[in-house]
């Protein structure tokens, strides 16, 4: 079964920034690493199942749809 989040900041100028489960057991560093890359309209789309072992920091101007 496939899991498909999607987080965007705002609607202008917006990019698709998709990433996957890197296999290590272990993505939070893949995801924070996305999210911290994130502009104003970008939305990061997660594909299949990741796993995370520590905290996620996301900013206070996320909307999740």
């Amino acid at each position: 079964m496939a899991m498909i989040l999607v987080l965007s900041i705002s609607p202008l100028f917006s990019a698709l920034i998709v990433i996957t489960p890197s296999g290590t057991g272990d993505d939070t560093n893949l995801i924070q690493n996305a999210l911290d890359e994130l502009d104003a309209g970008d939305t990061l789309e997660l594909n299949w199942d990741f796993i995370h072992k520590r905290t996620i920091y996301l900013g206070s101007d996320f909307t999740w749809i």
